[in-house]
C-alpha cells in the first residue's frame, strides 16, 4: 500500500512500479473477517517459542509454507526472530504495529490512488489458495479493477503461487516478471 500511494502522490519520483499481491482494498473490514491463514500468521508475533528449531517447526506445519520451504524462507525467518537469553525466540514484527496498520489499513484507500498512478506498472497475482478456496489475499474482481483504474498497468497471474511463496524464489517466474519489466 506504501508503494501505491507514494506512486500517485510522487509520480516524479519512480519511473516504474511493481505490485507484488497488493494494491487493492482488503476484502474484510475486521479482525474478525479476516481470512484463516492471516490470523494464523499474525497469531505468532509477540508470542515466545521456547527454540528456534519448535518456531521453524510451527511454521513449516504451516500448509501454505511447508510444502514450499527453501533457503530463502529459511533466511527469511532466521532473521525474522531475536533471540532471548533462555534461548526462547519471539518474532521482531511489532505486534502492535501490525494491529495498527491493520484498523487503518482502509483509510490507505487504494482504489482512489489508482487514477493517479502514472508510472508503468507491473501486477503480480499469487493466484494459489492459501487454505480455502477463494481465500487469496487479491480477488479476480480486484485484479480486474487494478488493471482498469492503473492506465499503464501489465499483469501476471502465478496460480500455482501463493501470498507467501510468490515472494520467496519458490518458483523463478516472479522474479524473471519483475526484471524484465525493470529493463524495458
Amino acid at each position: 500500500m506504501i508503494a501505491l500511494y507514494f506512486a500517485a502522490h510522487y509520480p516524479e519520483k519512480l519511473s516504474k512500479l511493481v505490485l507484488i499481491d497488493a494494491g487493492a482494498p482488503y476484502g474484510w473490514k475486521t479482525v474478525e473477517d479476516q481470512p484463516v491463514w492471516l490470523k494464523n500468521s499474525v497469531s505468532r508475533l509477540g508470542a515466545t517459542t521456547p527454540s528456534y528449531a519448535e518456531y521453524i517447526a510451527y511454521l513449516q506445519a504451516a500448509p501454505y509454507l511447508g510444502p514450499y520451504w527453501n533457503a530463502y524462507l529459511d533466511l527469511y525467518f532466521t532473521h525474522d526472530v531475536a533471540q532471548q537469553e533462555d534461548g526462547s525466540v519471539v518474532s521482531k514484527v511489532s505486534l502492535p504495529g501490525i494491529i495498527e496498520e491493520a484498523m487503518n489499513a482502509q483509510q490507505a484507500r487504494p482504489d482512489e490512488q489508482w487514477a493517479h498512478v502514472q508510472a508503468p506498472t507491473l501486477l503480480l497475482r499469487a493466484g494459489q489458495k492459501l487454505l480455502y478456496e477463494h481465500d487469496q489475499l487479491l480477488s479476480d474482481e480486484a485484479v480486474q479493477n487494478i488493471r482498469q483504474g492503473i492506465s499503464a498497468c501489465q499483469f501476471q497471474d502465478f496460480p500455482s503461487l501463493n501470498h507467501y511463496t510468490i515472494v520467496f524464489g519458490v518458483e523463478p517466474g516472479p522474479a524473471e516478471a519483475i526484471r524484465s519489466f525493470i529493463e524495458s
